[in-house]
């Protein structure tokens, strides 16, 4: 039972921070497209900070998934790296998109969410797709625990 608690506190924390997150984003590309910092300023490549902020994340899903994982004994814990993904995007996409366009399922034109647009044709759509796959992730990780 201790496991379940540990990981409903990671899915709290990890739904409070990817909020913040998403309103820090939501500056970032504000400042990309409003030029409002220098151009050649490094950080403002906007396929870089993605990157780098998108593997900062799964360091640390990764990290707290393995810190459970030993003090609980038991591997079952590196599944939450998956499901605590899923949750994150889900999050910060909707609230990116609220924030940018007032709009929770709000899918840009261009790089990934322009493909994701082609496929889905909406954002909802989208959305339940991510939902679809956090549910059988979470069921597989429940039946397996």
């Amino acid at each position: 039972m201790n496991e379940i608690w540990i990981f409903l506190i990671a899915i709290i924390v990890v739904i409070m921070v990817t909020m913040v997150e998403a309103r820090h984003d939501y500056w970032v590309i504000r400042s990309i497209k409003g030029n409002i910092l220098p151009y050649n300023f490094p950080v403002l490549d906007e396929n870089r900070w993605k990157f780098w902020g998108n593997l900062y994340e799964l360091t640390w899903f990764v990290f707290i998934s393995a810190i459970a994982s030993y003090f609980l004994n038991k591997w079952s814990p590196f599944l939450w790296i998956l499901i605590l993904w899923l949750i994150r995007w889900i999050i910060h996409d909707c609230f990116l998109g609220k924030f940018l366009a007032d709009d929770w399922f709000h899918l840009g034109n261009t790089g990934f969410d322009g493909k994701m647009k082609e496929i889905f044709q909406n954002g909802f759509l989208y959305l339940v797709w991510k939902v679809v796959i956090l549910i059988i992730a979470t069921g597989s990780y429940l039946s397996i625990k």
